[in-house]
């Protein structure tokens, strides 16, 4: 054996080897449809964390641990507190979840890896990998346009692949140099971690339809992940900010008419704006819930945090203000 072949099998051991592949496949997909996400990691009690930090300022020299000495329906009041944004909210720091996403492109990664607090990013590479295998995903609207429109999208997409794999083929060049070609809907897998106060506060906007349907998708469908697992009061804190305003806060989060507001709202809630370059909602909810294959929830079925009780609330969530 090669000192090289060697190397190749301690990479492939660690999952590292690059993805070396030759044939050319471009598969094209649109929408959500390929969209899926897994979690790779999660706290053993989410809630246990946030109920500490969230008494840590009360107790005597002795300091024990308060878990243990309230009842479940006490422990779930203190974290229902923090959800409702009356406690600090390092609170909802402490918990940290870690999810893998594959089925879409390389601009959605480029947009989700703009969250700076409390989350932390690693994708697949396009300069240590061939990407003559990769996909292209397209947003769904492409699935409107007249046939002869969108065949030359494809086309074109399926041109540049080619070039692309002619670089490499020649032998001298890397992928690195290769991917100049790349077009950015090419299919860009990618791991992020998040503790549980950004997650929210990143759902606000993105769950909202004024976002692209690869951003809106991946959150709605981590609060489904959420609330298949039985953790409703996880689930429904990830919700639109405006189903907590209550109006539509679509031109408002730009700051104002004279910024953005590309696309209408989606009315989802009441709009006083009028304005807009193009006069449809940036996703479209209905396409969206097709592509995901769950309904998505109006804005009156998710959970009421300022009247909701310990009766409430998932299986899930109470087997872990149930636990020692």
């Amino acid at each position: 054996m090669t000192e090289e072949e060697k190397i190749d099998g301690l990479r492939k051991a660690c999952g590292t080897l690059p993805n070396r592949a030759i044939g050319l496949r471009s598969d094209i997909f649109y929408g959500c449809e390929r969209l899926r996400i897994d979690l790779v990691d999660q706290p053993v009690n989410a809630y246990k964390s946030i109920f500490a930090i969230a008494t840590a300022t009360w107790g005597d020299d002795q300091y024990k641990l308060k878990w243990s000495r309230v009842m479940p329906g006490e422990r779930f009041k203190v974290v229902l507190s923090a959800l409702r944004g009356q406690t600090l909210p390092t609170a909802l720091e402490a918990p940290k979840y870690t999810f893998q996403v594959r089925g879409v492109p390389r601009h959605c990664f480029d947009q989700m890896a703009r969250t700076r607090i409390g989350a932390g990013f690693g994708s697949i590479g396009c300069r240590d990998n061939s990407k003559n295998d990769s996909s292209f995903i397209l947003y769904s609207a492409y699935q409107d346009m007249p046939p002869n429109l969108r065949g030359q999208v494809v086309e074109a997409l399926l041109e540049a692949k080619q070039m692309y794999a002619s670089v490499i083929a020649q032998g001298k060049e890397s992928y690195q140099v290769a991917r100049s070609l790349l077009p950015m809907s090419y299919h860009h897998p990618f791991v992020f971690t998040q503790s549980l106060l950004s997650l929210i506060s990143q759902a606000r906007r993105r769950m909202c339809f004024g976002e692209e349907e690869f951003i809106c998708g991946i959150h709605w469908l981590i609060r489904q992940q959420f609330l298949k697992a039985g953790f409703f009061l996880l689930g429904d804190a990830m919700r639109p900010a405006c189903d907590s305003a209550h109006e539509c806060v679509y031109a408002k989060a730009d700051g104002s008419e004279l910024f953005g507001n590309l696309f209408s709202s989606c009315f989802r809630w009441p709009s006083d704006s009028t304005y807009s370059e193009f006069n449809k909602s940036c996703t479209s909810a209905e396409q969206l819930q097709n592509d995901l294959g769950f309904p998505i929830s109006k804005p009156d079925e998710f959970m009421d945090f300022s009247r909701c009780t310990y009766r409430d609330i998932g299986p899930g969530d109470r087997r872990l203000f149930e636990s020692d």
